[in-house]
């Protein structure tokens, strides 16, 4: 499960956004290095990182539960996750 990094959650939402770029880079940095691995892991800290950012934005683990499942909902109709 994703949760956001308590101890950075009373970061402004600004600063949160900012370090997840930098996360976003340090991905584009593996994957030019070939480093999948690296890559992954850092994927996943991008996920921490925007769970971490709705954190600083207000939002309650009740509320991303809520995000997520409307947001999964609308790109289901999009059918987004079909197989083609």
């Amino acid at each position: 499960m994703i949760k956001p990094c308590n101890k950075f959650v009373n970061n402004s939402p600004r600063k949160q956004f900012l370090h997840l770029i930098s996360e976003v880079m340090e991905v584009a940095w593996s994957l030019a290095k070939g480093d999948y691995a690296a890559a992954s892991e850092e994927v996943v800290d991008i996920q921490v990182s925007c769970a971490t950012l709705l954190a600083c934005m207000g939002l309650t683990t009740r509320d991303r539960a809520r995000l997520e499942r409307e947001v999964w909902m609308k790109n289901s109709k999009r059918r987004y996750y079909d197989k083609e």
